[in-house]
């Protein structure tokens, strides 16, 4: 007790920290150095992107057999320095790290999605003269950067939202089972017939994606091979 660093211990404990982050990296870039044609790759992605990666991931399984493919999703951005993770898939705001090797992606798109019985429901007992009558499902946090949201925090009372979720991934059900209307990407929305877009001539709200991986793998056969089938899939080029 009653113990301080010195001006020169602080300098050290600084230097120590950096020396432990250059480790951290040194131990990745071995993971990485291991990446051939055998191995695993590592892909992390959030839920709702995984249609539009899966026929690449199914392409890449048919050429490469031997490598085992592990898909890892979830909010937490793992660390591709730290080789937790060969390639990322992330929505929002264009990643800064500069030993980062960022691609744009096709964007997730999204529309006002609801289920055409739970609609001839709602039109029996509720008086609807615009589709912004109906009851809606929105975010718990208002606040959130989606454009859907601040679309909702602009043109929906506060009352017509009839049911708040905490993830994105809860308003598929929810508009599935008749809840009300839901902001949904367009891809996984058009997998389900039931779902009609109650305002599809309205300008697409998208949201930024990217594909990024590490500057360390840009000539590992297994990640670069992956990324192009990937890219080639959505009629992008790398």
């Amino acid at each position: 007790k009653g113990v301080e660093l010195t001006d020169a211990g602080i300098e050290m404990l600084n230097i120590t920290k950096q020396a432990e982050d250059l480790f951290d990296n040194l131990k990745g870039a071995a993971r990485n150095a291991q990446a051939t044609k055998s191995g695993e790759l590592v892909i992390t992605s959030l839920v709702g992107l995984l249609p539009m990666i899966m026929p690449a991931i199914k392409e890449f399984n048919l050429k490469y057999p031997e490598v085992e493919i592990r898909v890892l999703t979830g909010e937490d951005c793992l660390k591709l320095e730290y080789g937790e993770a060969h390639v990322a898939l992330r929505a929002g705001a264009k990643p800064t790290n500069p030993d980062y090797i960022v691609r744009k992606f096709l964007p997730a798109s999204f529309g006002a999605y609801v289920n055409r019985n739970a609609l001839n429901d709602m039109k029996s007992y509720m008086k609807i003269k615009d589709w912004r009558d109906l009851p809606f499902i929105g975010p718990v946090d208002i606040n959130i950067h989606q454009p859907f949201a601040k679309w909702m925090r602009n043109e929906i009372p506060n009352a017509r939202v009839v049911l708040k979720v905490d993830e994105q991934d809860a308003v598929l059900p929810a508009v599935l089972a008749g809840a009300g209307v839901g902001f949904l990407p367009r891809h996984i929305a058009r997998q389900y017939d039931q779902l009609i877009d109650v305002n599809p001539l309205a300008d697409d709200l998208a949201i930024p994606v990217w594909l990024i991986s590490h500057r360390d793998l840009r000539k590992t056969q297994k990640v670069t091979e992956f990324i192009k089938l990937l890219m080639d899939a959505c009629g992008s080029s790398v």
